[in-house]
């Protein structure tokens, strides 16, 4: 028989513990706090009792808002922006797609990368908010302990900044967290 030093026996207990607790199921929310990023570049609503992190300066603002294994994350960049007004000088033609839906289609990619190759993200389709009309995917993809990630990557265009919002959590609370996370996506506006 293999003595197991009794270090590794407790790591490995606490190993245990600490996979088991992210099982826990979420509590859907029922309250929102106003949430304002520095200088304007957006705001939205985020779940009650949720942590709330956020930061930026000038050409990036970012806001992060975690309950257990679930989040969203927001990015407000002005190099998307500045995209947009390259690739259209004139902005929307009359019949085409909009510029929201170019540049919802080209951050894709990275955020593929980011999360893997087991990505996959649904065909994208409208979404308001306050901010106008933007671009919402469902995805899905794997957990970096095992399991899926369920959530929405949504697209908009504030005055100068492209917004990014990755909501997600485990599979099993997208039921439960899939109406909050559309709220947050449409509350998405100005300062």
């Amino acid at each position: 028989m293999i003595r197991q030093p009794k270090h590794m026996l407790v790591v490995v207990g606490l190993l245990a513990l600490t996979v088991a607790g992210c099982g826990a199921s979420a509590a859907a929310p029922k309250s929102y706090k106003h949430y304002s990023a520095k200088d304007g570049a957006f705001a939205c609503d985020y779940p009650e009792g949720w942590e709330a992190n956020g930061g930026g300066q000038s050409l990036m603002y970012w806001a992060r808002f975690e309950s257990g294994s679930a989040k969203i994350k927001v990015e407000a960049d002005s190099s998307g922006s500045m995209m947009a007004t390259a690739s259209r000088p004139n902005g929307d033609a009359p019949g085409a797609e909009p510029i929201v839906a170019s540049l919802h289609e080209m951050r894709k990619r990275q955020v593929a990368e980011e999360y893997g190759s087991n990505y996959k993200e649904n065909t994208a389709k409208k979404v308001e908010s306050k901010l106008g009309e933007g671009r919402m995917a469902e995805f899905l993809a794997d957990a970096s302990l095992g399991g899926s990630i369920h959530g929405y990557r949504a697209t908009f265009l504030a005055h100068d900044h492209r917004l990014t919002v990755l909501c997600e959590c485990p599979q099993s609370d997208w039921k439960t967290l899939k109406p909050a996370f559309l709220h947050v996506i449409q509350s998405m506006g100005q300062h």
